[in-house]
């Protein structure tokens, strides 16, 4: 390696060191370790229900779930959102996986918030999002069952 070269990996090295420094000073520690490093990121090879909305802010959101018998088996997400809503998106899963769908639908702003150690004023908006997608992708789970069921 030259020494440019190691002149540039030193000085993008420093920058990335900086950036992630200054995004835990603006949120923390958990919350900068969600968004570059998510939980249930991407879209599962097998899933049967999956639900997408755009925010206030333009960004989408989309969950994809394995859903039977009312248990949420598993959960993940694809954002072109900002980090914010990565680390939501990617805690709303941690908190819904596993769990029954009754119990989803009760996940509150204010436990998402806490659970992630709290977002700065002004960042909420993703919470709601990703509460907004998790009750519509449960209640078009319930449709289709209760269709079926009814056929």
């Amino acid at each position: 390696m030259g020494k440019n070269e190691k002149n540039i990996d030193d000085f993008v090295e420093k920058l990335q060191e900086k950036i992630i420094s200054n995004e835990i000073e603006d949120f923390n520690d958990y919350i900068v370790e969600l968004f570059h490093n998510p939980k249930n990121w991407g879209k599962p090879s097998q899933f049967n229900v999956s639900f997408k909305k755009k925010g206030i802010r333009n960004d989408s959101l989309e969950f994809f779930a394995q859903i039977k018998n009312n248990m949420i088996q598993n959960i993940n997400f694809l954002t072109d959102g900002c980090g914010v809503t990565i680390a939501t998106a990617s805690q709303i899963t941690l908190l819904t996986q596993g769990k029954t769908i009754d119990y989803a639908k009760k996940i509150t702003i204010e436990q998402v918030n806490r659970s992630l150690g709290g977002l700065p004023e002004g960042h909420k908006d993703s919470i709601e999002l990703g509460l907004d997608v998790l009750k519509e992708l449960i209640n078009k789970y319930q449709n289709v069952t209760f269709g079926e069921i009814t056929k």
